[in-house]
């Protein structure tokens, strides 16, 4: 046997040991305090799915004590410290449903956020039905909780999702207007503007919903949509082309 290969059977043997040692402790199962301390040590040493049983357990084994309560709140940390995110969203919003004005009422809603958040996908191509849950938690953890200390990370990340939702609908009316779909990329466009407002693609929207209109054949309309740009932007990315051609066809 190498050198190599003995190392690695002995630093096997000794984690070996060493879980048993940890999954053989005595534990009082009639103790919640005991059960509970016990289920930290696990999260603390990230034995996750021993922590999750251990807090099952106690949850199911002594409803009625405190410490159910915080069990319920630990299994959703659990599930979210190992990245189970569709997992830890349903646990904190259920301990949301249960427990509504539990004293870390902040922290539960700021976690579905986050949960939900963690699940976006990298590409704007793929389902970001996420990002809108994501969302409506940030805005109620602001709504409710304007002081909370999670306000700031929450803004933050409001901002990213809705960013990311803005980029979706960016990509399926650029498609629209790609297929000469005018009509269809000029809803997609109106709907940047009025559903994702003060993003970094709200003056391409504007910019091109009035050309969407332009190309549809739709002079009137695009001249009220770009003299709200220029309202909205009088010195905007796409202000000085706006209006040159509002002055060329007279719509100042």
């Amino acid at each position: 046997m190498t050198k190599t290969k003995f190392f690695c059977v002995v630093w096997a043997l000794v984690a070996a040991m060493q879980l048993a040692a940890c999954s053989g402790k005595k534990v009082d199962e009639g103790n919640p305090q005991e059960l509970f301390k016990d289920a930290e040590e696990d999260i603390h040493d990230k034995r996750y799915q021993m922590a999750l049983d251990k807090l099952k357990g106690l949850k199911n084994k002594f409803p009625y004590s405190h410490l159910a309560t915080q069990a319920k709140l630990r299994i959703a940390d659990v599930y979210f410290d190992e990245e189970s995110f569709i997992e830890a969203a349903a646990a904190y919003e259920s301990f949301r449903d249960m427990h509504p004005k539990h004293e870390k009422a902040d922290y539960v809603l700021f976690r579905i956020g986050e949960s939900y958040f963690n699940q976006l996908p990298g590409g704007v191509d793929r389902d970001l039905g996420p990002a809108g849950k994501s969302i409506d938690a940030y805005r109620e953890l602001l709504n409710l909780y304007p002081k909370s200390q999670y306000v700031g990370e929450a803004t933050k990340h409001l901002s990213e999702a809705t960013e990311r939702l803005a980029g979706k609908e960016k990509y399926i009316a650029d498609f629209y207007y790609r297929q000469e779909q005018f009509d269809s990329a000029a809803g997609r466009y109106e709907k940047m503007t009025t559903r994702f407002p003060n993003t970094s693609s709200e003056q391409y929207a504007y910019w091109r919903w009035g050309q969407s209109l332009i190309r549809d054949q739709k002079q009137d309309e695009a001249k009220h949509v770009y003299r709200v740009y220029l309202t909205r932007y009088p010195t905007g990315t796409y202000a000085k082309d706006v209006g040159d051609w509002l002055d060329k066809v007279g719509g100042r």
